[in-house]
């Protein structure tokens, strides 16, 4: 049994838009229903008779890395009128069945607003643009190998060649067979950790951003998914004095 009320409106940017105009509609189409009725209930009535109307039997899928509630059967519709056509009362419940039912049929509402957010989402936060992570100029490096050289970040290279960096396939059982099979050699891939960025405002993107030993390679590594980024030229300047700069 599932009661479907967005909780999430404001960490991403593409959620509030269409749950903003998810509810529009709804609100819109309830005001429609209200206004046919010869016979007006209360207002308060209506909406809560409509909010138990949203009960319902679903099944959960998985799309685009987000789970989905498939609207079955409409358990709140049934309780409303069990309740409501007791002791004969028929007149309360054909008073109010438009709302109950419109309550059920807005889970699927809900629901094309969950197909729909991702396209938004992609649209506005392009997941293979490194500039969806990356949207601020105050990134540095910390080592977090030994094996890391010392070396500074030239951060006009780096954002200079945002435009033209291409995203690569991540080799991840190649990569962790070098750093940590081979140990006559123990040389991490990603040495270093990029500090200091931000993504995207209104992203809601969480991720840790590893560089390349190289200094061509950006590493970004989200909650279930990872992105691999390469430039054309390096973006660390190596030097011998034994310390790392920002």
């Amino acid at each position: 049994m599932n009661f479907t009320i967005k909780s999430d409106l404001f960490t991403n940017l593409a959620v509030a838009l269409v749950s903003g105009l998810t509810y529009i509609v709804l609100g819109i189409l309830i005001y429609l229903i209200y206004k046919k009725q010869k016979e007006k209930p209360k207002k308060l009535k209506v909406l809560i008779v409509c909010l138990i109307g949203l009960f319902m039997f679903s099944i959960n899928i998985s799309f685009k890395e987000s789970l989905i509630k498939i609207p079955i059967l409409p358990l709140g519709v049934w309780i409303l009128y069990f309740i409501l056509s007791s002791k004969g009362n028929q007149e309360k419940w054909n008073r109010y069945r438009p709302f109950a039912w419109f309550g059920f049929f807005a889970n699927f509402i809900f629901l094309l607003s969950s197909l729909f957010t991702p396209i938004v989402n992609e649209w506005i936060y392009p997941e293979h643009n490194i500039t969806t992570y990356i949207s601020n100029h105050n990134a540095s490096i910390v080592i977090s190998h030994p094996s890391a050289k010392p070396a500074t970040l030239n951060k006009e290279k780096l954002y200079s060649q945002f435009a033209s960096m291409k995203e690569e396939p991540i080799y991840s059982d190649v990569w962790y067979d070098e750093s940590f099979k081979n140990t006559d050699n123990n040389v991490e891939r990603f040495p270093y950790v990029l500090t200091g960025t931000t993504p995207k405002k209104g992203s809601g993107i969480k991720s840790i951003i590893y560089v390349e030993r190289d200094g061509n390679g950006l590493l970004i590594t989200c909650q279930s998914k990872q992105y691999y980024f390469r430039s054309e030229k390096s973006f660390l300047d190596f030097n011998t004095e034994g310390k790392q700069n920002d």
